[in-house]
């Protein structure tokens, strides 16, 4: 795996600038010192399902700033990580895996979670690391196979643990194509809008909802069969299986859309 010294940044840390200005507000895409020092301290308390190994121990007792991260080794925790969790991973750069892991930190500790990493959550990222105060949910990731018959399941900390039919959008309405995250939920609300014929459409009572992109959410609807497109954008199942997917999800949950083209 890389270390600091292998990312494009650590050539133009001004270390001595880094110890004493509040870290940025980083957010996807970014590249940064404190991107790695934020996976390193995220990897530790159990918000991502990689394991951190510095190359020196002691380097841990003498701690410069959030711009000098530890050199060290992340290796995955588990031998059988889905393939497009892996492709998510980037130890410089701050990805969706980034946005999740900081998103469930601070869900868990009662923050706004907006996924963006502020002072705020450095601060309370570095006292929780010092504390040695990790998380004790388990790591969860949801996949949903839009190849027919289409299916949503569940990765934690290394098995696949629940799968249920479901269906996604229409082609005139799909549900959008990549990885994203929960980032509200209710476990029940009225849904409406604009269908894609043109007709409004207005339902009540509609359960167990976890919006990931925009407007497209996980929820409970009944229906007469799944696995096949018939939503105007969302991720249908049978209302027991939308229980038990809500119970096994939360903020800050990654959700990966395959590309319904490509059989899996």
């Amino acid at each position: 795996m890389l270390g600091p010294s292998h990312c494009a940044f650590a050539a133009n840390v001004d270390q001595t600038e880094q110890v004493s200005a509040n870290p940025p507000v980083l957010t996807t895409g970014d590249t940064d010192p404190r991107v790695y020092w934020l996976h390193e301290k995220l990897a530790e308390l159990g918000y991502l399902p990689l394991t951190f190994q510095r190359t020196v121990p002691t380097d841990g007792l003498y701690r410069i700033g959030w711009g000098s991260p530890d050199i060290g080794e992340f290796t995955w925790k588990y031998p059988n990580v889905p393939d497009t969790l892996r492709a998510l991973w980037d130890p410089c750069r701050y990805t969706e895996l980034t946005r999740g892991a900081v998103m469930t930190f601070e869900a868990e500790h009662g923050m706004p979670t907006d996924g963006y990493a502020g002072p705020a959550v450095f601060r309370a990222i570095s006292l929780y690391a010092a504390c040695a105060m990790a998380s004790t949910h388990p790591y969860r990731y949801v996949y949903v196979n839009q190849s027919i018959p289409q299916t949503v399941r569940v990765w934690e900390n290394g098995a696949w643990v629940f799968s249920a039919p479901c269906s996604t959008g229409v082609d005139a309405a799909p549900t959008h194509v990549g990885t994203h995250v929960i980032y509200l939920r209710n476990r029940e609300q009225t849904m409406d809008g604009v269908g894609p014929s043109g007709k409004p459409y207005h339902v009540d009572h509609v359960p167990y909802v976890s919006f990931f992109y925009r407007g497209e959410a996980l929820h409970g609807l009944p229906r007469s069969r799944y696995g096949i497109p018939q939503s105007a954008g969302c991720v249908e199942l049978a209302v027991p299986d939308a229980k038990r997917l809500w119970q096994l999800t939360d903020y800050g949950t990654l959700v990966t859309i395959s590309d319904p083209q490509i059989r899996t």
